[in-house]
């Protein structure tokens, strides 16, 4: 948004039947990141079948692509139900919720802390229903186009698998502080939602501009906030939201500052990230991988709990924490 002109009065935000994604045309919508609440515009869809030239302008000038469909909705959801089941058997979802599979996951009272911890299962992320997801033959045809002209595209083995609380979210940060252009000459995350996902609920939150002045970060090993932008808080607009729906993917740029939603909501949120490579890059035992936090979680993100001025100590999901290592991550 175009600091110069006056700030639009943001509208009430009511969250809308996501199976239709008829949503009520609610922009500018204030949404909250972080320690702060920021006004968003709509994400601009992207079409496959788009010329891969358009594709990677439009990643390039942008910083996303928002693809409407991508994935087959049957199978996404085929892939949810999975989850959900190994959540209710956990204990963490309020029973008779999401029988059909597309409702919400209601979190059962008293299991937010210390949570499914869905990124230290890696067993799970590798379920041939889940997998195939994931790894889903129309997003790999996708980043091959994107990531061209490297021979070979591949996808990293580590699958950021998550299911978010109320309260938490990822926090405002570069994928390239976790992935180097040293170790990774080219690299792209595509952020898969494993339900029907509201702004309150939390989804992806991209900045507009490509060259945002914010203070620097380091990458630590706290397994909470670590490689997380500070001083959003005078950054009210410039930032682009959307609701969207399983099936759904957005792909990221490794140098667009993005965050996620804060969950508001009585519901665990879903999502996946995976990162895609051209040829070249070589993975080194030990090498340092996104939000891997050396804490004893779960290979989990780093939550952040807006209603605490602490770090979460067990490093949860939801943060892009630190050391790149099989079991612990972020984002």
């Amino acid at each position: 948004m175009d600091r110069t002109q006056p700030t639009p009065s943001p509208r009430p935000f009511k969250r809308p039947r996501l199976a239709s994604l008829a949503s009520p045309s609610p922009w500018p919508l204030l949404v909250s990141i972080s320690n702060t609440h920021v006004l968003t515009t709509t994400m601009t869809p992207s079409s496959a079948s788009s010329p891969t030239s358009v594709l990677c302008a439009r990643l390039e000038e942008d910083g996303y692509l928002l693809l409407r469909g991508l994935l087959p909705r049957e199978e996404v959801l085929r892939a949810r139900e999975v989850i959900a089941d190994d959540l209710r058997k956990g204990g963490f979802v309020d029973e008779g919720t999401d029988k059909d599979n597309e409702g919400g996951l209601r979190i059962k009272a008293g299991t937010e802390d210390p949570g499914p911890k869905l990124l230290a299962r890696q067993d799970l992320a590798c379920h041939p229903d889940v997998l195939n997801v994931l790894e889903h033959r129309s997003l790999r045809a996708l980043m091959a186009r994107l990531l061209s002209p490297s021979p070979t595209t591949k996808t990293h083995p580590y699958k950021w698998l998550r299911a978010v609380p109320t309260s938490l979210h990822t926090g405002p940060h570069l994928d390239s502080t976790y992935f180097p252009s040293s170790q990774y000459p080219s690299l792209l995350t595509a952020w898969i939602p494993l339900g029907d996902l509201s702004p309150s609920l939390g989804t992806i939150v991209v900045a507009t501009s490509s060259s945002l002045s914010l203070a620097p970060v380091e990458l630590g090993s706290d397994g909470t906030r670590s490689g997380w932008i500070e001083g959003v808080e005078g950054l009210e607009t410039g930032w682009v939201t959307e609701w969207v729906r399983m099936g759904d993917v957005v792909v990221i740029g490794r140098e667009r500052v993005h965050c996620s939603s804060v969950n508001v909501e009585g519901e665990w949120r879903l999502s996946c990230d995976t990162r895609w490579m051209g040829s070249g890059v070589e993975e080194q035992e030990g090498e340092r991988k996104e939000g891997e936090s050396g804490s004893e979680e779960d290979g989990s993100d780093a939550y952040e709990d807006r209603s605490s001025e602490e770090d979460d100590p067990s490093g949860e999901e939801e943060g892009d924490a630190v050391q790149m290592g099989e079991g612990n991550s972020s984002r």
